[in-house]
């Protein structure tokens, strides 16, 4: 009896702290959570998480539950959590999804975990945060859903109007490597070097980027440097290129040697691969 008095006691308090942090719908589907967004006039933030994610689980245990995060996402969102992966403990409502999560993977390019995704009133998709953050900071860059300057979709859709403005290739490449979206980033960075001059480019503000995009030894990024080692040494520091440039050897020729050999000795295959880049200080 005495058991059940204090649970009885307590589970008013228990709820109320529940309710601190974002309320998250349940048991519904994703047409009664746009017709909701669009009646309430608010944005629709959604989780799209993994169980095997640790930065998914820091997120739901120690940010969403904060009554400051709760207060803003509850009042500006209708909020969503949809499971991306499948386990054998998964509940019903978390089955319901499956097909959904599938969707979303696939039609809105969900590479890392956690992705969020804000959408408008209209439930269309206008912005995406990729990684978490502590709670003023992820406040500050949802926050940016709600300008289309700062709009990622808003931004893909003025690049992609004219991919030759560079202005916009810029914006362009800057919030595409922060969503982790490498292919759009590399895209952008390919763009504003076909249509900018070098010194416009190899700047201290752009030449991480650069380094950022230079997955292979054949882009346009690692040409760049290439040719204007010097320039970049100028700007970011000696040695600076060749470090940026081995890095796409080692990645892009070497590696592949390796396991396309299967050979141990890697010395060897270092001194193959690197053969043609004698200029470079690998």
């Amino acid at each position: 009896m005495k058991k059940l008095i204090f649970i009885l006691f307590t589970l008013p308090f228990l709820v109320f702290a529940q309710e601190k942090g974002i309320h998250f719908e349940h048991n519904t589907t994703w047409a009664k959570v746009k017709e909701k967004a669009k009646k309430e006039n608010k944005f629709i933030f959604v989780d799209a998480f993994t169980t095997w994610c640790g930065p998914c689980k820091y997120m739901s245990d120690n940010i969403f539950p904060q009554e400051k995060v709760g207060t803003f996402f509850n009042e500006k969102f209708v909020n969503l959590k949809i499971q991306m992966d499948e386990t054998p403990g998964d509940n019903e409502d978390v089955k319901s999804w499956r097909a959904e999560a599938k969707r979303f993977a696939k039609d809105y390019a969900i590479a890392a975990y956690p992705t969020f995704l804000i959408f408008n009133p209209n439930g269309e998709l206008v912005h995406r945060i990729v990684g978490g953050g502590e709670a003023d900071e992820f406040i500050a860059m949802t926050k940016e859903s709600f300008d289309p300057s700062t709009q990622y979709e808003t931004i893909v859709k003025k690049y992609k109007a004219n991919p030759k403005d560079v202005e916009a290739a810029k914006a362009m490449a800057k919030a595409a490597t922060k969503a982790y979206d490498k292919n759009t980033a590399a895209e952008a960075i390919a763009s504003i070097i076909e249509n900018s001059s070098a010194d416009a480019v190899l700047t201290k503000e752009f030449i991480p980027m650069l380094r950022s995009s230079i997955t292979s030894v054949d882009n346009k990024a690692f040409e760049l440097i290439r040719n204007n080692k010097a320039k970049v040494d100028e700007v970011m520091g000696a040695g600076k290129a060749d470090a940026m440039l081995g890095t796409a050897v080692i990645n892009s020729v070497l590696m592949p040697k390796l396991r396309a050999s299967q050979t141990d000795n890697f010395d060897q295959a270092a001194e193959e691969a690197i053969k043609a880049y004698p200029d470079l200080k690998l």
